[in-house]
């Protein structure tokens, strides 16, 4: 039987577009023929093609791309570029589903982050995604929190959550030997969680003062509160997705660290930093919130949310290696279980197959929604 064509349009900065469908293509080529565009995100930016849609080039390239593969699977659009493809789609190819996939709830950006410029409640940008969202075919997320959020606007939600590709992160060469032995607490992530790091910041200062055996390294520059502490190292330096997980093995962590506030924008964040670390065995201290529920306590990491009891779970593993090991251990194997992406690539392509027969997944709550709407 011949394998069905999937057009994955990506919009987005080369790690979101990574982690979200390159990181499946290899272990789901066996039930689909994954096609994609020439044109790539740029590292921290945004594949813009949207932007130039007079261009001949991007004109041909996303027609023979419609026309040839058997549905389309596009991130959030930036411009109206991207409704042009959708409704482009829907009337010359109606029979060929278009999904939307999203990674971030959109609609409550944190007022602190740069993006609420462009992404705020009545913004043009909101109205373009909003339209985007309504007029898929159906909507595919990272989270259960986010099915929820996106249901409202469109009842045909899958979740399709992130995965380590062990092919890449157990091949990894081991980092550089160390000069100390010091325990090293680290943060390896995106520049968007300051005010996240924040809030922690006075029990980091108080461990540096109390434990002269920690130092605290950060990858990919460093927050402003943290900067002139004594031993608090950075590298400012940025990597593309494809050395990114070398750098956070460069690193060589005894802890890792991810605090969330807990809101709205955050609760819709997956748990990839706590993926990341368990990736390479480092036991993981995280905001006890939405993203990192998957956590066991005490087994695959350790959860928290006042300061006390981030010191608590930070004293713990500073004090206690066999301790470490242990949950860097049990966090690998439970990722490696159950966020796998060979595993999950599989399981992807099942859904993609069962998405062009034309089936949807509606929650209770979705059919709920669907009838007060008037379209049950």
């Amino acid at each position: 039987m011949k394998k069905p064509k999937v057009f994955f349009c990506w919009t987005t900065n080369s790690g979101t577009s990574f982690y979200r469908m390159f990181n499946y293509f290899k272990s789901m080529k066996k039930q689909i023929d994954p096609g994609h565009s020439h044109w790539k995100p740029d590292f921290q930016g945004l594949a813009e093609w949207e932007y130039k849609m007079d261009q001949k080039e991007v004109q041909n390239d996303i027609s023979f791309l419609l026309e040839n593969c058997d549905m389309t699977i596009a991130q959030k659009f930036n411009w109206y570029g991207g409704l042009a493809v959708l409704n482009a789609q829907s009337q010359l190819f109606p029979d060929k589903p278009f999904y939307s996939e999203f990674d971030d709830h959109v609609f409550a950006v944190n007022p602190d982050l740069p993006a609420v410029d462009t992404y705020y409640p009545g913004s043009e940008s909101e109205n373009i995604i909003k339209e985007q969202v309504v007029r898929s075919t159906g909507i595919i997320v990272s989270t259960e929190y986010l099915r929820q959020v996106f249901e409202k606007l469109n009842p045909n939600v899958w979740v399709m959550p992130n995965a380590i590709d062990f092919s890449i992160w157990d091949k990894l060469k081991k980092p550089k030997k160390r000069t100390n032995k010091r325990v090293r607490i680290g943060w390896a992530g995106g520049g968007t969680h300051d005010k996240d790091l924040e809030f922690i910041l006075p029990v980091i200062k108080k461990l540096l003062n109390d434990h002269k055996n920690i130092e605290f390294h950060f990858l990919g520059g460093i927050t402003p509160a943290f900067q002139g502490l004594d031993r608090v190292y950075s590298q400012r330096k940025w990597f593309s997705i494809d050395k990114y997980p070398q750098a956070i093995k460069d690193m060589d962590l005894d802890i890792g660290i991810a605090p969330l506030r807990d809101n709205p924008f955050n609760r819709g964040k997956s748990n990839l930093r706590w993926l990341e670390y368990s990736a390479l065995k480092v036991p993981c201290v995280a905001s006890h919130v939405e993203p990192f529920k998957c956590i066991e306590q005490d087994k695959t990491g350790l959860l928290a949310v006042e300061p006390e009891e981030w010191e608590n779970a930070l004293v713990r593993l500073i004090n206690d290696a066999d301790l470490r090991k242990h949950i860097g251990e049990e966090a690998y194997n439970k990722v490696k279980k159950d966020f796998n992406a060979e595993k999950w690539g599989v399981k992807y392509a099942e859904m993609i197959k069962e998405m062009i027969k034309g089936a949807v997944k509606f929650s209770s709550k979705a059919k709920m929604v669907d009838v007060i709407s008037g379209n049950g």
